[in-house]
């Protein structure tokens, strides 16, 4: 499904993938990024009605429902890996410190 988008291309050279598809607004205004707004709802939306569908459920507004959710669950419950804060206080008061992304700023 993802590979099918006319942004899968771009995607795959700025290192988004499909999970990320599934949470991101693409908010930037340069390159692709609103092509992809514009089609992650309809992304969202097929991925996880699809995906029930691979489990025997089909219920297309049980998906819907995953779509808008899944993002916000996300978004609040973000996987830091478990060394990350203590390595970034190390460095903190020796570095200046930035976050640089090849992706979209709105999934990091």
């Amino acid at each position: 499904l993802y590979a099918s988008y006319d942004t899968y291309e771009f995607t795959q050279l700025i290192g988004i993938n499909p999970l990320e598809g599934l949470w991101g607004n693409f908010l930037e205004e340069h390159a692709d990024f609103p092509k992809m707004r514009a089609n992650s709802s309809s992304y969202r939306k097929n991925a996880w009605t699809l995906g029930l569908k691979a489990f025997g459920i089909d219920d297309p507004e049980f998906g819907h429902v995953l779509a808008e959710t899944f993002p916000e669950e996300r978004k609040g419950n973000p996987y830091v890996y478990e060394e990350t804060f203590q390595v970034l206080d190390s460095l903190k008061g020796k570095y200046q410190l930035l976050l640089l992304t090849n992706g979209s700023p709105d999934l990091k």
